[in-house]
Order: structure tokens, then sequence, then C-alpha cells
């Protein structure tokens, strides 16, 4: 028997800044997860990715990784705004949205902003 992955994410005004996986299995080990964060290091040079699969709190999605809330912090997106940001990372992901994932929450970072959420944790 399979467990659900539960997560706990907490959030401040400046977005996610800690995940804490309860039990259940690793979210590393869904595929769909994987190939996203492959994608976003190796097209957005993105020194840290973090991704919680939230497709088991609806109905009929199990651990799928079509619900998904993604933090990417890149060099790339230094003086663009939150926007432009948003759209580069739609554009790396664009042949799975609409796809295995059916919804996405983003929150991209530059490795400074990075830092700072990390220095209040």
């Amino acid at each position: 028997m399979v467990l659900p992955i539960v997560i706990v994410v907490a959030f401040s005004l400046n977005g996610v800044v800690r995940t804490n996986e309860l039990y259940g299995s690793s979210v590393m080990s869904n595929p769909v997860v994987q190939e996203v964060e492959q994608k976003l290091k190796d097209e957005l040079e993105a020194v840290h990715v973090e991704t919680v699969d939230n497709s088991w709190m609806h109905a009929g999605h199990g651990s799928s990784g079509s619900h998904l809330v993604i933090t990417v912090v890149s060099p790339k997106f230094g003086d663009i705004t939150l926007i432009d940001r948003h759209r580069m990372i739609h554009q790396v992901l664009r042949e799975e949205i609409g796809g295995v994932i059916h919804a996405l929450e983003l929150q991209p970072l530059t490795p400074i902003e990075w830092e700072s959420i990390q220095a209040k944790v």
C-alpha cells in the first residue's frame, strides 16, 4: 500500500519559505516532477528548484504531478518583471502545461531574493 504524500507548506508575504514532508514516499519519486525540475535547471540555469505535488488534494488526481507548486531560483530572473519570469517558466514547460500539468503555482526568484527569504526562516 502506498501512502499519499502529505506536505505542509508554510507561507509568508514573500511566498513559500519552508516545506516539510510528513510521511509517504518522496516527491522526487514522481517522474513528472523529476522531468519538470530537470528542464527548469537546464533551460533556466536554475540554482534551486523545489516542487510540491499537490495533486493528492484534488479528487481523482492522486500524486500524478498534475497540480504543482514550484519555486525556481535562477540568475536569469534578474531585472525581469514577475510576469516575464512566469512567461519564461511557461515557455520551458509548454509541452507539459495543458498535458500532464493541469495547475501550476510559481514562485520565480533570483538568487538574492531566495537568500533573503532563507535568512528569515
